[in-house]
């Protein structure tokens, strides 16, 4: 039957073109790798060079096509190549030859071009500062206490940043003077403005040519919204780096059953991570600004304390204020509260 007989020669054709042609080739050419690229690669780069105009013309005539019919491509050439490489990390993972910490950096590795400088930005309440008109004498103590290397200097206000004042140098003037004595004008060093917008790869190679540690972040109205070291951008990579004098990171702990004190600067990402629990807010990332939000008003220490905000089948306290910021509160759940992985509006 000559039906039959185009079936079977396609079946067997299909068969051995698999096999021979493709499966068994690649799998010598992973046994050897090395060896079978340094003898290829010649003949790979010639094939390339030659048939350039025809890839070209091809893509150029489906780049036609997509626009012709108002198509956008899903994606990028490199975000293709970024979903693979993740796929081949699962894979790895389940085989049990990239571990969890290693699959992690690889996934920040991606991300780290897409990140801005406010996004890691220690946040302006949060930065010691030095006013330079204030005697030294004033806050030597408090200096020391802090341990911090490099610590923003200003002027006017806390916007009218005029230097950065590096430890080390206080240091050895303080020796040869008295910590009383130290004239810390002379020993300031220019900072290092950048937007607050910009990207935290960008940022990386600036303060490496510049040979700087810290960049002073400057938001859309000139004002002084940050500061961002190296340290924390290779955070972005590596993860947390703590040492011996660095405070702890914001916390939340469950005291009970579906029941959380949980630190005002603990980020909403965080929270939907450990719990589940998704707490969208437009204008704030932290627990402490959501719960603002809910409040309609700046938080304060006397008659803040204690308060509760009930919001759909939760209740927030607060049990802790600091210069106008929630430091700390108790989120807790009715006891017909939603799944934990359901989204709260």
């Amino acid at each position: 039957n000559p039906q039959v007989a185009v079936v079977l020669v396609t079946v067997l054709l299909s068969y051995f073109t698999l096999v021979f042609g493709e499966l068994f080739p690649k799998r010598i050419a992973m046994i050897y790798s090395e060896k079978i690229a340094l003898s290829t690669i010649t003949l790979i780069v010639a094939a390339s060079v030659l048939f350039s105009p025809f890839v070209k013309l091809l893509s150029k005539s489906v780049g036609l096509l997509m626009k012709l019919f108002r198509q956008q491509d899903y994606a990028s050439e490199n975000e293709y190549y970024q979903e693979e490489i993740l796929s081949l990390l699962e894979v790895g993972q389940e085989q049990g030859d990239i571990d969890e910490s290693g699959k992690e950096m690889i996934h920040s590795i991606f991300e780290f071009d897409d990140a801005l400088a406010y996004e890691i930005m220690t946040a302006r309440p949060d930065v010691y500062m030095i006013n330079i008109n204030v005697p030294v004498t004033e806050y030597v103590d408090e200096l020391l206490e802090e341990r911090y290397a490099r610590i923003p200097v200003y002027d006017k206000g806390s916007d009218d940043i005029i230097g950065v004042l590096y430890m080390k140098d206080f240091m050895i003037e303080a020796r040869k003077v008295g910590f009383d004595n130290v004239d810390i004008r002379p020993l300031l060093k220019k900072p290092f403005f950048v937007p607050e917008s910009k990207k935290i790869n960008e940022l990386l190679n600036e303060l490496q040519l510049s040979k700087m540690q810290m960049a002073i972040l400057i938001d859309e109205y000139g004002g002084f919204s940050g500061v961002v070291t190296i340290e924390d951008i290779l955070e972005e990579i590596v993860g947390n780096i703590e040492d011996e004098y660095e405070d702890d990171e914001p916390k939340m702990e469950e005291i009970a059953p579906r029941t959380y004190v949980i630190d005002g600067l603990y980020y909403l990402e965080d929270l939907a991570e450990q719990t589940g629990i998704q707490l969208e807010s437009e204008n704030h990332e932290t627990i402490g600004g959501f719960v603002m939000d809910l409040m309609g008003e700046v938080p304060d220490e006397d008659t803040s304390i204690e308060r509760e905000i009930p919001y759909g089948n939760c209740v927030f306290r607060i049990l802790s204020v600091r210069d106008r910021r929630i430091e700390k509160i108790s989120l807790s759940f009715s006891e017909q509260e939603a799944e934990p992985d359901e989204k709260q509006e």
